[in-house]
């Protein structure tokens, strides 16, 4: 219950840019971290765990981004029978359109 709400409160908190700063347009890396919840047939297998990962956006133009991210998470099984050597990885790739600018 303890991480639902942490997810929320991080949810929540606003994410934007400052008055004062101007925003970057160039290449960014950055790192996240969420939770692996399993559904269906595997969560009776598996616990829930944290997972890690590194997310990378390079701009086209102001408003246009191509985004990628890498994730990865240590697989635990509930019965603890398994040798625990099981890894989850997640990767995806898309693009990314500011609304807030005025041209593509």
């Amino acid at each position: 219950m303890k991480r639902v709400m942490w997810a929320v409160v991080a949810l929540l908190l606003p994410a934007g840019v400052a008055a004062a700063q101007t925003p970057w347009h160039g290449p960014v890396v950055r790192p996240w971290v969420g939770e692996l919840i399993p559904l269906g047939a595997q969560s009776d297998a598996f616990q829930e765990t944290p997972m890690f990962g590194l997310q990378a956006a390079v701009p086209f133009n102001p408003s246009l981004r191509l985004v990628g991210s890498f994730g990865w998470a240590p697989g635990t099984d509930k019965l603890g029978a398994a040798d625990n050597g099981v890894n989850v990885l997640d990767y995806n790739l898309g693009l990314e359109l500011d609304r807030k600018s005025t041209r593509l």
